[in-house]
């Protein structure tokens, strides 16, 4: 517990309830299958570090399948941005230009073919929105749909943790850093380039969400 609370209060302002790896990002040639206990499951790939995630440290990770083609890909969250790998080929695929501030607490989810960006730093729009379906071309792409003016209610524009109900077409965004930490929630039916904010609901931080 004391080395627990030595990591919180080294981490940087705004990341200050969190502990943060102490150890470099693990990168270099590809493990064998050999090295990882599995039940039922096969190992297919092992991406580096500097392979997927520009060498800085991961952050979370999600699957996106293109409803046209059925193919499947991994959307891999790192400390400056993100990235698709090809689950078949293990290609790696990034926006052009795009960096997010740097913050080891990264996280995505997906609704149809865009995916919903979002990061504890507090330079960064609340939600970064990319478009997907470049996946499905020859070569494949991801975009970033821009800055959208997403109206946040007065609250926060850093997130620990974004979920996305795909049934009922609704975003929410929990652990921001200000005052206002309740869960903000918006609309993604009528434009899913740009959420639409709906309400709020708590007084209390909420850390995450099933």
């Amino acid at each position: 517990l004391q080395n627990m609370a030595r990591m919180a209060m080294t981490s940087p302002a705004g990341e200050n309830n969190h502990m943060r790896p102490s150890t470099p990002p693990k990168s270099g040639p590809a493990e064998p299958a050999a090295n990882f206990d599995s039940l039922n499951v096969a190992l297919k790939h092992h991406v580096p570090i500097s392979t997927c995630c520009s060498g800085v440290y991961g952050s979370d990770i999600w699957g996106y399948t293109s409803a046209a083609t059925g193919k499947e890909w991994a959307l891999m969250c790192y400390s400056t941005g993100m990235s698709a790998v090809d689950v078949q080929t293990a290609a790696v695929v990034t926006a052009p230009s795009f960096t997010s501030p740097s913050s080891v607490w990264k996280d995505v989810k997906v609704f149809g073919h865009h995916a919903y960006y979002v990061t504890e730093a507090l330079d960064q729009p609340g939600i970064v929105v990319f478009d997907l379906s470049g996946l499905d071309s020859d070569p494949p792409s991801i975009s970033d749909v821009g800055p959208a003016a997403i109206d946040n209610g007065g609250g926060p524009e850093s997130s620990h943790n974004v979920v996305v109900d795909e049934v009922s077409g609704y975003l929410y965004r929990v652990g921001g850093w200000n005052d206002n930490k309740n869960v903000r929630m918006y609309d993604l039916n009528a434009n899913p380039a740009a959420p639409q904010y709906i309400g709020k609901f708590g007084d209390a931080y909420v850390h995450d969400r099933p």
